[in-house]
This record gives C-alpha cells, sequence and structure tokens, in this order.
C-alpha cells in the first residue's frame, strides 16, 4: 500500500531566536526514532515570521525535499519498504514560539496531521504581546481597530480550534511559565474539547512548579507515551558505526518493514465536525473540504459537517454528507490517495438542503470526478442558498484565488523581483499647483512652478532615480534580513530582455512562481506600464504586440 511505502513525519518548530544547527538542547530533546522520520525546520530565520506564511512553506518544503531526495540516505537503500517520508502524514510538535507554530500548522492544515504536541505554545500574538495597552488605541475608533485586526487575524491559532476535532492532541505547560502563562495552554485545550464535545478528545499535561522550558518538556516518559502510541515505534537504540546498523542515519532496516500492527494512519474523520477558515490562502482541507473563498473577504467562513451511514434493506451502506454554510462562496473536495481512502465513496450530498447525487466518485450527470470541480453558491441571486456544480476553471482568471487572496505579505510567499524604472526625471515639482485660469483644472506645467525662499527663486530638485535605487534596495535588504530572501533587483529594460527571452507572455515557469515589485509609475517604468494596461483575460500580462 502507498503507506507501507511510506514513513511518517515528527516535525517540530523552534523557539523564537533558536539556530536549529546550533542549539543542542533542542537537538537532544527529539531522540532517533525506528520507523519515524524527524525534521527540524528553521522557518528561513531565527525569528521568521511566527511560523506563518512563508515560514510555513520553509516547513512544507523542507519536508518535501527531504522526501523527493531523501539527502544522505545511500541510494541502494532509497527504496526499502518504509524508508521515504510521507509529507501528509505529520505528528506536529514545538515549543514557545514553535509550539504557537506547531497549534498554527495544526488547525491550519489539519488533514496533515496525524497527532500533534505543542508545548508552551501561545494562541495568538494578542495574547503573547498585549495589544490592551497600546497608546493607538486611544486614537482610533472599533471599527478602525476591526479592520486593522482583519489583516492578521488568520493567525489566531483559538479561532480556527473547530479544525483540530478528530486529532489528537497533547498540550504541554509548565504551572509557573512566566513568558507563555498556562492560561495559553489550558485555553486552547478547553476549546477543543468544547468544539468536539469529547473531555478526553484534546489533553492538557501541566507540570506543576515547571517554568518555561525544562529538560525533558518533549522528551520525557510523559510525552513519549503519547508519541509512541500515535507513531507507533519507539526511540531506536543507539548504534555506532562500526555495527553496520541503521548507518547512523536512523533508517528504516528491512527487519522493520511496515505491518498491520506498526502502520502509522491518519484518525478517520469524525462523524461531526466543523472547517474554519478566515483567508482560503493560508489554511489547506479540513474533512477533505477545501474552502476556496468566502462571501465577505477576511470575515469567518464555516462549514458544519456531518457524515450520516444507512443501510438499506440487503444491508449495503450508503454515506450522506450534510453541510451547512456560513459565509462560504465556493468550495472543493481536493483529491489524493489519503483523502480519497479517509473519506470513501459517498452517495449523496446535501448542501445547505440543496441535494447531490452521487455516481461513485462522480456526480451524478457529470462525466469527471468531483474532485476536478468546485461547489460555488449562486451569486446572481441576492442572499441566494442555491449550490451549483462547476468543472469549469474560468473562475480563476476574473476572481481572487488562493495565489491572489492576500493580504500584501503573500507576494513573499512566491520568488520576489524587483524591477526599477529607467525614465526617472531628475527634477519635478514638491507641491503641485492648479492652473485657476484652466476651466479642465489641469495641472501647471512643471517648468511654470517655483518656489519663494528668502526672496530668491528656487527650483526643486530631486534625483528620482537615486531615490528610486534606494528604495529598490531597502526593500530588497529588508526581505532579506527579516525573512532570509533572496531578491533580485532589475531595470525594466533587463526584465523585458530576460522575459523575451523565455517566453513571449509572462506565463513561463519562470514568472509563474515570480511577483513582482515595480518601482516607478507608468511614465517611469516600461513594465509598470504594461501591467496597467496590457492585461490579458487571465490577469497576465502580455509582452507582445
Amino acid at each position: 500500500s502507498l503507506k507501507a511505502q511510506s514513513a511518517p513525519v515528527l516535525v517540530a518548530t523552534h523557539g523564537a531566536g533558536g539556530e536549529v544547527v546550533k542549539a543542542k538542547f533542542w537537538q537532544l530533546e527529539f531522540k532517533r526514532r525506528e520507523r519515524t522520520w524527524i525534521v527540524l525546520p528553521t522557518g528561513r530565520s531565527p525569528w521568521g515570521y511566527d511560523w506563518h506564511g512563508i515560514s510555513t512553506m520553509n516547513v512544507l518544503n523542507s519536508i518535501q525535499s527531504l522526501a523527493d531526495d531523501l539527502p544522505g540516505v545511500p541510494d541502494s537503500l532509497k527504496s526499502l519498504p518504509g524508508i521515504r517520508p510521507d509529507p501528509d502524514r505529520l505528528f506536529i510538535s514545538g515549543h514557545s514560539n514553535g509550539g504557537q507554530g506547531a497549534w498554527y500548522l495544526v488547525t491550519h492544515f489539519p488533514d496533515k496531521a496525524i497527532a500533534a504536541a505543542p508545548a508552551a505554545g501561545y494562541a495568538n500574538i494578542k495574547q503573547y504581546v498585549s495589544y490592551a495597552n497600546w497608546v493607538g488605541n486611544s486614537y482610533s475608533d472599533a471599527l478602525l481597530r476591526g479592520i486593522l485586526e482583519s489583516s492578521i487575524i488568520e493567525f489566531d491559532n483559538n479561532l480556527h480550534m473547530s479544525n483540530v476535532v478528530g486529532i489528537p492532541v497533547m498540550a504541554r505547560t509548565g504551572g509557573i511559565d512566566d513568558n507563555v502563562p498556562p492560561i495559553n495552554s489550558r485555553m486552547m485545550v478547553r476549546l477543543g474539547q468544547e468544539y468536539s464535545g469529547n473531555m478526553s478528545s484534546i489533553t492538557l499535561s501541566e507540570v506543576s512548579g515547571a517554568n518555561h522550558w525544562f529538560v525533558g518538556i518533549l522528551s520525557d516518559a510523559t510525552v513519549q507515551k503519547f508519541m509512541s502510541r500515535h507513531l507507533k515505534d519507539s526511540i531506536a537504540p543507539y548504534h555506532s558505526p562500526e555495527d553496520g546498523l541503521n548507518q547512523g542515519c536512523g533508517i528504516v532496516t528491512p527487519e522493520l518493514e511496515d505491518s498491520d500492527d506498526t502502520r502509522v494512519e491518519h484518525p478517520p474523520f469524525p462523524s461531526f465536525f466543523e472547517v474554519t477558515v478566515v483567508n482560503p490562502a493560508g489554511m489547506e482541507s479540513k474533512g477533505g473540504i477545501f474552502i476556496e473563498q468566502l462571501a465577505v473577504p477576511f470575515r469567518k467562513g464555516s462549514v458544519k459537517v456531518e457524515i450520516v451511514v444507512n443501510k438499506d434493506r440487503k444491508g449495503t451502506p450508503s454515506t450522506t454528507w450534510i453541510l451547512k454554510t456560513t459565509n462560504v462562496r465556493r468550495f472543493s473536495f481536493p483529491d489524493s490517495p489519503s483523502l480519497q481512502l479517509r473519506r470513501g465513496e459517498i452517495s449523496n450530498l446535501v448542501i445547505d438542503g440543496v441535494v447531490f447525487r452521487m455516481d461513485g466518485f462522480r456526480l451524478a450527470g457529470t462525466s469527471n470526478h468531483f474532485s476536478e470541480g468546485t461547489f460555488v453558491r449562486d451569486h446572481l441571486l441576492k442572499m441566494s442558498r442555491k449550490w451549483l456544480f462547476s468543472e469549469s476553471q474560468e473562475w480563476k482568471r476574473k476572481e481572487r484565488h488562493r495565489d491572489t487572496y492576500g493580504p500584501a505579505i503573500q507576494i513573499l510567499e512566491k520568488k520576489t523581483l524587483i524591477i526599477l524604472g529607467t525614465r526617472f526625471s531628475s527634477r519635478m515639482p514638491t507641491e503641485p499647483d492648479y492652473d485657476q485660469d484652466d476651466d479642465n483644472d489641469t495641472l501647471y506645467d512643471p517648468s511654470k512652478l517655483s518656489k519663494t525662499m528668502g526672496g530668491h527663486q528656487h527650483r526643486p530638485h530631486l534625483d528620482l532615480r537615486k531615490t528610486a535605487e534606494r528604495v529598490a534596495k531597502l526593500v530588497a535588504h529588508d526581505i532579506y534580513m527579516y525573512g532570509r530572501g533572496d531578491v533580485d533587483i532589475l531595470t525594466d529594460k533587463e526584465y523585458l530582455s530576460l522575459a523575451e527571452s523565455l517566453d513571449s507572455r509572462l506565463d513561463s515557469d519562470f514568472s509563474e512562481r515570480t511577483n513582482l515589485v515595480l518601482i516607478g509609475d507608468e511614465d517611469q517604468n516600461t513594465v509598470t506600464k504594461l501591467v496597467l494596461g496590457r492585461v490579458d483575460q487571465e490577469g497576465k500580462v502580455l509582452m507582445t504586440n
């Protein structure tokens, strides 16, 4: 089976300011295991982005890279059963800021999780660094503060705790933690229990008298018992290289091939669960359901799911999924071998009272697998509860989707290229005025503008070319400083020459994975002019004609 050919991954996110390669205490907290890969990612930098956005991509990409290449593993061993890591079967852990990162991963990528053990993790940044005493609150009203908060609320792990239902979680905290107080872990556990309606579904291990960090916080007998239960293995005995066992790289040896007793599976989908999302761009599926669009962007959206299994007179089972949506415009059922296995065949799908009959893995009357389309609310009727199934992908050309949903920091999740204009003027007025003699209120010609300073005529000089260069370097510096991002700076002429050599349109693999930061308006930057005036229906910039 697919699972027999792969191994689960224990991924652990470090605390703020940590350097994994230098932090021996962090490395020693995770002992080599018999059938599990261990990945200790960096988040791109010691501080990163609180394991959000591009830091999350660093985690997932490091696991995928390990699965693709198996670096350090001899070629003769790469085909062993059970050796290749499975990026979709993760035991998620972490401490402090990384504990918050573990909460983020399990709440935003729940279908990848087999279990989780966050330690000393805060619920959200407002719980950790209180916003209550901000002086700026005295100058703003509640509506404005709400708009500002909506730009970061997708990172509130507590808001997304419904997504953890059905996933085994043990939260760890010290009873006298004065850095991340225990109330954070207590609140997250309480929310998980309330959403699941089961007090034992998510547990709290609060160590009396322990502070923020103590040796064994993620490696003592309590945690090891939890890990072994869900990873179905134990700490591997140490073998020196002279023994000829495991080659010192923690791999699965032939005698440890997968069996029914040791196979690590995802927990089954619960019979009732709720999918919660604020930003579809920052979350993957829960229960095999992926919310593609919200009716009101950046407001909480949810899908409550009830799975009902009935049997006919002959004892043949039929499964009905009943979905009730709030603030959801479009969703889909992503396809993967793991999700197919857990989802099984659906006989009937009921969305807000609209019934869709299923024929195997296809909707009745359609030809393709139902994962190849999306369910969308009929937007032509105001407040319509009617849902339609669309096999077309045309909507991605005109509407927001995962790659374009925002917020602006999303541009850092792909390669960023700064394009500097080359047609800057060295002289520009600082205070535009209007020609009162002109009925059209057009701007004065810049050559007519002047200032009087000390009785002398003074014409302001701004070297915009140098200013633009400084702006480009500042942006590149900040992306590298705070996120280890590698940013190239090209002039508009250099970029157009490069794009022409790659493709006549910017739909090559190069441009698909690149976001552009344009310095200069359409009169100063040729690429800006193309972006503003030469965009096709797919939102891609036409470089010809």
